[in-house]
This record gives C-alpha cells, structure tokens and sequence, in this order.
C-alpha cells in the first residue's frame, strides 16, 4: 500500500499515513487534520522517494536482463535500425568514416 508522508504548516509535525490512492484523494479533501496539534487543513504533502517491492527473485530479474540483452544484441546484430536508434540516438558516428572522404 502506497505511503504519504505530511508536514503540519503550523507545528512542522511529519506524519505518515500508508493508504490506497482512493482513500489519498478522501483524505486531502475531508480529513487533513495534523495528528500532533489538531489543526485542520494545515498539513501539506511532502513527496519522498518512491519505493516498490517485485514479487519476482533476484535471480529471476537476473534472468529477465540477461534475456532482454541477448535479445537486443540479436537485434543490433542484425542491423535493427530502430533498435540502434533507441540506444545509440539519431546522431551519427563521428568515427565512422563516409563514403568518397579521407
């Protein structure tokens, strides 16, 4: 379940309060109450880092990247424009020498 943490404007109180999205939205419209000193409509939202739990192991998202970049090497190798594009950017090689030029 999602954290939100708050700041009450008048006593600098940080609270968190774990809740689903649903009951976020409720809470900064009906119950915005500072815990510590019971000011209404004093606390504003601070926005921390955001954390999230994978069901998957280690060794399965290992498993996972290790697929996705033999598969991208396949692609690249196999002269996948957009592929190449998406990794290298629209710019092109300034080592790579064009065609009359030396």
């Amino acid at each position: 379940m999602p954290s939100y943490d708050f700041e009450c404007e008048g006593c600098r109180f940080v609270s968190r309060k774990y809740m689903s999205i649903s009951q976020y939205k409720e809470f900064s419209v009906n119950s915005n109450i500072c815990d510590k000193c019971g000011a209404e409509g004093s606390l504003k939202r601070i926005v921390n880092n955001v954390l999230s739990e994978t069901e998957k192991t280690r060794d399965q998202i290992l498993d996972e990247a290790k697929e996705y970049a033999v598969k991208t090497v396949k692609k690249i190798m196999n002269r996948d424009e957009r592929t190449i594009r998406d990794i290298y950017g629209d710019t092109p090689n300034p080592h790579k020498t064009k065609p009359g030029a030396e």
